[in-house]
This record gives structure tokens, C-alpha cells and sequence, in this order.
């Protein structure tokens, strides 16, 4: 198949040549990827947020919401957060899994153990339900 002109339905098919084909080839090498959108024009697409990473490492949620524990460690002013901790709510045990800074109103991800279900969490309940118990001195 001989591809002329760009289009909506040529760029999904672009999307599934490049996962059908490169999904096997990196697996062979421990390695996973992740595409972004893709914008095109009459003669032409580009992916954004293509990326390539090693098989069972952390998203980049992940690594966000470790670096916000690791950041609230520092300060006594705010509230150290435990993302071992499983919080009980509603018949659903909410597990944090990850934390995106650019989010304003609810910048924490949680997910539902039980449904495999993610929510968006204010920092203030957050704060509520996973804060690291203080230990006595």
C-alpha cells in the first residue's frame, strides 16, 4: 500500500503499523514504548511524546510523586505522605500511585485496589488520608 496524502485515517493506521511493528522488536530488548498525539498536515505526520523506556520502570507519575515525597521529607512545614499506606473510603481502598505537577486543583493520582480504577486527589485529602504517621521521641 502506497500512502499519497496525510489524513486523519492515514495517521491512525501510522499509529498501529508503528505498534504492531516496533512493539515485538523492542520487546526483544526489554524495552516498551509510548506515543503521544500525532499532528499532520497534507504530506506529512509527527508523533509527540514518543518514548522509549525499559520494560517495568517507572511512568513518569511515578517518578513525580516520588519526587514530591521525596521534596516533603525535607520540610517540616508540610505534610509527609506515606504511599505505602492503603486508605479505606466508600468500599474502596485507594492506593497513591503517581502525581502530576502541573495540575493545579487535584495533582495526585490514587487507585481503587479493588476495581483497578484511578481517581484525582486534592492535595488536601491527600494530606488526610496518607499522611506518615509521626513516630515519638
Amino acid at each position: 500500500m502506497k500512502i499519497e496524502t496525510m489524513n486523519r485515517e492515514i495517521a491512525k493506521l501510522i499509529r498501529e503499523i508503528l505498534e504492531q511493528e516496533l512493539t515485538p522488536i523492542l520487546e526483544a530488548y526489554g524495552l516498551e514504548f509510548e506515543m503521544g498525539n500525532i499532528a499532520y498536515d497534507d504530506d506529512s505526520a509527527k508523533i509527540n511524546g514518543f518514548k522509549v523506556m525499559t520494560k517495568g520502570g517507572k511512568t513518569q507519575i511515578q517518578k513525580d510523586l516520588d519526587q514530591e515525597l521525596a521534596w516533603r521529607e525535607k520540610f517540616s512545614a508540610v505534610v509527609s505522605l506515606d504511599a505505602d499506606i492503603v486508605h479505606k473510603i466508600d468500599g474502596k481502598q485507594l492506593l497513591l500511585i503517581g502525581f502530576k505537577p502541573r495540575a493545579r486543583k487535584r495533582p495526585f493520582i490514587a487507585t481503587d485496589m479493588n476495581t483497578g480504577k484511578n481517581y484525582d486527589l486534592t492535595t488536601e485529602h491527600v494530606e488526610m488520608w496518607f499522611a506518615k504517621e509521626e513516630v515519638a521521641a
